[in-house]
């Protein structure tokens, strides 16, 4: 053994690095030595080694591993025999800079059997030692052991391939005896047998050990792989047909026909397919489509309102779909809902009961008939809520509801303080228990009271204070009131009937005809029936359609 050895100093920081190298098979009696490598003996330095800062440009090159006078900036590349060569002269010790990281410089190792060369470099600021195996006397291992360029050069060559025969035995020349070579014709000095089936796999036709030779087989160094094997989903071409994954290949996932290409499929399994290797275009592995034409129709898609079952459960237009209606609860069905109702939303324009609601602002969701822009009605009630009971009940001021809305004794404390029955709810001066007058109106809000509009207890038998009739006239109160509806000294044969003497028509009533009679204006021009009976006169407008 050949022990090379250099000390390297630098400051205060020093390295010691040992190396130990062998050229070949250790002398008897020797252990190897385990290197790891041609740098792992170096021993790490501090940075020390490599931070040299100096005023003087060439102090960074002193004494480091160089080729040529270029790698020193200015000093000389000075041979130091099988050191190397290194910048300057006089070097005591060898070492790296940061500016020298990765010089080299040649280097041997001599002893009485010869010389090996190898090279000292700079790598991460250590000195790696000299590279050069150890040389040693010329083994049979196949290796150059004296490093003068031949291999088992002192050993015999039998078999003429230039290598020396070190083990007795061997036809094959490759250290391997006969009895134990799995192949003893044919050179295989690592004996692979990878069928295990005792003929090694350099004169093995068959090595895979599938049954299909070497030759045959597109992968005879795998036994599943062969032409007669079975195709399998592993993106391997397993029988040797040129194609991977097949159709109805081993562990093939059933298809259905997906026209849409949405995922899914419907029917039954059309194709056994990989899904890893082989085309699916037009199949999915996934049946339960209920549409195959539309690829927004699936299991699990969003159902939203187009009247399609877009999820596939049975369902259409789901309430939340996208694109619904709110509706809110409509206890009453008018339409309307409270500030605090509950809703749900539909698809479409109808909500379902009692889900009814699609306008705000009902103040009783119990009564159909109150909602907003509902009819009021006297009953101290806010029907239309508008917040106000009754509005709208006594339009004229008099105390008295509308009749036309309905009345309840509630509303004598919102509106109606005399109670209700206005049969004119324009006119003040026409309400329940007013006075009656001769003036065409039901004052008094009673028809068929005693005094009825238009007749002598109302107006006085000769329409007072007209003038007294001439002979052979006729004076009749038209109901137009007192001294405007007189008319004096129509011919006879006529009357006054609407302020117009051409009451013409008088109709005898039967048997009772001398009691009563009744009279009309044949000119159709206001319709004023005239009724005669047991002393007393009276006149009724009635409308053109004969309605009193």
């Amino acid at each position: 053994m050949v022990v090379n050895w250099r000390i390297q100093t630098h400051g205060l920081v020093g390295l010691l690095v040992l190396g130990f190298w062998s050229c070949g098979e250790p002398s008897a009696g020797t252990d190897p030595i385990d290197t790891g490598g041609p740098f792992v003996d170096a021993v790490e330095v501090s940075g020390d080694t490599l931070d040299v800062d100096t005023d003087d440009p060439v102090e960074p090159y002193r004494c480091t591993p160089c080729m040529t006078d270029e790698d020193c900036d200015g000093l000389p590349c000075t041979s130091y025999g099988e050191e190397g060569s290194y910048c300057d002269v006089d070097c005591e010790t060898f070492r790296c800079t940061e500016r020298t990281e990765g010089h080299t410089t040649d280097c041997a190792t001599s002893n009485d059997s010869g010389t090996c060369l190898g090279e000292v470099v700079c790598l991460e600021g250590v000195l790696v030692p000299c590279t050069a195996a150890v040389p040693m006397t010329e083994i049979c291992d196949q290796l150059d052991n004296d490093c003068d360029g031949g291999v088992d050069e002192d050993w015999p060559d039998p078999d003429g391939d230039g290598v020396g025969n070190c083990v007795p035995n061997d036809s094959d020349g490759d250290t391997v005896p006969d009895e134990l070579d799995n192949c003893p014709a044919t050179q295989n000095t690592a004996q692979a047998d990878l069928d295990v089936d005792g003929l090694g796999d350099a004169c093995d036709l068959d090595r895979d050990g599938d049954g299909v030779a070497n030759g045959s087989d597109c992968d005879p160094d795998d036994a599943g792989i062969h032409p007669l094997a079975f195709e399998k989903c592993n993106g391997v071409d397993d029988d040797c047909d040129g194609q991977a994954d097949e159709i109805n290949a081993l562990g093939c996932v059933a298809l259905y026909v997906d026209k849409d290409e949405d995922g899914f499929g419907v029917g039954t399994p059309d194709a056994c397919l990989c899904l890893a290797g082989g085309s699916t275009e037009g199949f999915s592995s996934t049946p339960g489509d209920c549409a195959d034409w539309d690829a927004s129709v699936y299991p699990g898609a969003p159902e939203v309102c187009d009247g399609k079952d877009n999820d596939c459960d049975g369902g259409s237009d789901n309430p939340g779909s996208p694109g619904c209606v709110a509706f809110y609860f409509d206890g009453d069905g008018d339409g309307f809902y409270t500030a605090n109702a509950t809703s749900v939303c539909l698809c479409g324009f109808n909500g379902e009961p009692p889900f009814t609601g699609v306008e705000p602002g009902d103040c009783d969701d119990s009564m159909a008939h109150r909602h907003p822009g509902a009819t009021e009605s006297c009953d101290g009630v806010d029907d239309d809520c508008n917040g106000t009971p009754d509005n709208g009940c006594d339009m004229d001021g008099d105390g008295y509801c509308n009749a036309a809305l309905g009345y309840a004794e509630a509303a004598k404390a919102t509106a109606c303080a005399e109670g209700g029955g206005d049969c004119d709810d324009g006119d003040p001066a026409v309400h329940p228990g007013a006075v009656e007058q001769c003036d065409g109106k039901d004052n008094n809000c009673v028809p068929d009271s005693d005094l009825l509009e238009g007749t002598v207890d109302a107006c006085g038998p000769t329409c007072s204070p007209c003038e007294p009739s001439a002979e052979g006239e006729q004076v009749l109160c038209t109901g137009v009131g007192p001294g405007e509806g007189c008319m004096v000294g129509c011919p006879a044969g006529f009357f006054c009937a609407d302020c117009v003497c051409d009451g013409t028509q008088e109709l005898f009533l039967g048997s009772t005809a001398t009691e009563s009679r009744l009279v009309s204006d044949s000119f159709a021009d206001a319709f004023r029936l005239a009724l005669f009976k047991s002393g007393s006169f009276r006149m009724r407008g009635i409308s053109k359609n004969g309605v009193v």
